[in-house]
């Protein structure tokens, strides 16, 4: 019996070591005094990394012809997006694709062959997608898909969001504080609960026949929101 409460006493020992001593009192860290807050901010950033799908086709018997005009036609995209200063890592034209074209109806005929090529860029700054999205369009192509905008730099949006969700429960729980008689101490604890980053946005269907003008093109905007968790020691 001796032996036992000589082990509870070490055992409560051991588990004091964690206490925080408050005036004359030992309170577990849970219950010492401490504010808890949720801190949450936002941004908006406007997309500024834009990706484009040209695409290229024609149908008919003499495949080496219509080859040899989609090359052309490729090889004009490519000059358009060079001269807008445009990498090369950022060009991408893929091979040639050959189908057979079917036409169904009165009954299944093969009339001939679909070739096809298409061109994807990748293009930084809105200036240069809007004269690009014009040189393209001179150029007359069978599509031209607009597959998405993005933000280039999504880390620095997530570190400053961050940073000003942080700062809004530092200025919550120094409030209930104030309010409380208290000042407000360190930080104890501080959770990430959510963060929520946009990926690669659809674009918006743009008129270019109705409005062939640079002001007819429109970006968007896209948001990065975040929410922290914070707990602060009161003094």
């Amino acid at each position: 019996m001796r032996y036992a409460l000589l082990t509870m006493v070490a055992l409560f020992a051991l588990t004091g070591c964690d206490n925080q001593v408050t005036g004359n009192t030992t309170l577990p860290e849970s219950l010492s005094p401490h504010v808890e807050v949720q801190g949450v901010a936002e941004t908006t950033a406007t997309p500024d990394r834009f990706r484009l799908r040209v695409g290229f086709s024609e149908t008919g018997n003499d495949v080496a012809s219509m080859k040899a005009r989609l090359d052309q036609q490729v090889a004009d995209t490519l000059a358009a997006a060079r001269a807008l200063g445009i990498d090369d890592k950022q060009l991408r034209a893929d091979s040639l694709d050959v189908q057979p074209e079917w036409e169904w109806r009165p009954e299944r005929r093969l009339i001939g062959q679909r070739v096809s090529r298409d061109v994807q860029i990748r293009v930084d700054g809105f200036d240069a997608y809007t004269a690009l999205l014009e040189k393209l369009t001179a150029l007359k192509p069978s599509a031209l898909h607009q597959e998405g905008a993005e933000v280039s730099d999504l880390s620095a949006l997530e570190d400053q969001v961050l940073k000003q969700a942080v700062a809004n429960a530092r200025h919550r729980a120094a409030t209930l504080a104030s309010a409380a008689g208290r000042e407000l101490g360190e930080a104890l604890v501080i959770i990430e609960q959510s963060t929520q980053l946009p990926g690669p946005l659809p674009m918006r269907a743009m008129a270019m026949e109705a409005s062939p003008e640079p002001a007819g093109y429109s970006a968007g905007e896209t948001t990065v929101r975040s929410q922290v968790l914070v707990r602060f020691r009161l003094d």
